[in-house]
């Protein structure tokens, strides 16, 4: 039979570890950042430059002590921070210091607790930053997956319309020309037939844009040589660019070439010039770059025009988006040469700023000797 004392004592609960103010301080302060990093729609040096004060109020003497965090080369502070700090924490990011938390002395005695707190909240931040970084790259894929989704079916669907104006515009061209034949006609008869031509010959390139958009035309594979495709467009543009007061220079490092269709090759660069001539309606200067670099063939076609915003880029490859209202052009410029890059295995990246004009930079896998061109 077991004693009375020691049945009350098994009975009665274990009482829990009371949570002293420093550690409620913490608890906040860890909290409060992984909240705030949950607002993806808040940009990351937002989010970092509130970080030293949140850090700093939950010190034991925060009056007396300076807070710093740096990332990726920029710094953010709470109070002036004398150098050389007195403690630093690094921050890690997925295997790789980025950055870290500093802590400085102006007045107080920094405590083993605080220490012990930067540590912990060092770490919190990494984590945070890495888990923050990981859902803006699987946002930017799904955005990218969407938008190929749409690219395709509008493809389709341009090819689609392609195909079944094609017919028709050539009957249009051909009875034109006919009549345009007919002796004795009228002056005036004549240049509208000559009107009516021209405005055909205008949709057929339309209708050509959306085929190669819809990659409904052919390729014919084979070695071109880069330089030569911007020798070719030099040419083809030099109407446009003295009539705009444009100099056109051409630069080729070495001889780069690719596997490619040279006529789509061609045009993408061709409508890429024709763009940045537009863009430089008091003059100023185009150049065009080949050059290997790498493995890869790199492309340049820079200008000194008006430039683009944000707002803008994001949308330049979308079909049919356009900037010269209604009457100015079809959308499907630059399209068509995010398609013909894409067919090419390469890749477009744009830089641009307004009044500081743009660069267009395609990098394709460049040709190898013993490269197959079926």
């Amino acid at each position: 039979m077991s004693h009375p004392l020691s049945s009350s004592l098994a009975a009665a609960p274990c009482p829990l570890p009371q949570a002293t103010e420093a550690d409620q301080r913490v608890l906040k302060c860890l909290s409060t950042l992984t909240l705030r990093f949950a607002a993806l729609d808040t940009d990351l040096a937002s989010l970092m430059a509130a970080v030293p004060e949140l850090v700093r109020q939950a010190l034991r003497q925060p009056e007396g002590l300076a807070v710093a965090v740096r990332l990726d080369g920029a710094e953010w502070a709470a109070a002036s921070m004398p150098e050389p700090p007195e403690y630093v924490a690094p921050l890690v990011v997925q295997g790789v210091r980025r950055g870290s938390l500093r802590l400085g002395s102006c007045g107080a005695e920094i405590s083993a607790e605080d220490r012990r707190f930067v540590d912990q909240v060092a770490l919190q931040l990494s984590a945070l930053i890495a888990k923050r970084e990981a859902q803006l790259a699987r946002q930017r894929l799904e955005e990218q997956v969407r938008r190929a989704d749409r690219l395709a079916k509008i493809g389709q669907l341009a090819a689609g319309l392609g195909h079944e104006l094609n017919e028709p515009l050539a009957n249009i061209l051909g009875f034109a020309q006919l009549a345009a034949a007919t002796p004795g006609l009228p002056e005036a008869v004549r240049r509208d037939l000559a009107r009516i031509e021209a405005a055909a010959l205008h949709c057929r390139e339309i209708i050509k844009k959306l085929l190669i958009f819809g990659r409904q035309l052919p390729l014919r594979w084979e070695r071109v040589a880069l330089g030569e495709i911007l020798q070719q467009v030099q040419g083809l543009v030099a109407a446009s660019a003295a009539r705009q007061q444009v100099a056109v220079t051409i630069e080729v490092e070495g001889a780069p070439a690719v596997r490619g269709d040279a006529s789509q090759l061609l045009q993408a660069v061709v409508n890429l010039a024709i763009n940045a001539i537009h863009a430089m309606p008091s003059g100023g200067t185009l150049r065009l770059v080949a050059q290997a670099e790498g493995g890869n063939a790199v492309l340049l076609v820079e200008d000194t025009g008006i430039g683009m915003g944000s707002a803008v880029l994001r949308q330049i490859f979308q079909p049919f988006f356009t900037t010269k209202g209604p009457d100015g052009g079809t959308g499907l410029g630059l399209a068509v040469v995010h398609g013909i890059v894409s067919v090419h295995g390469g890749v477009i990246d744009v830089w641009s700023e307004p009044g500081r004009g743009s660069r267009f930079e395609i990098v394709f896998p460049l040709w190898e000797e013993d490269e197959a061109l079926s």
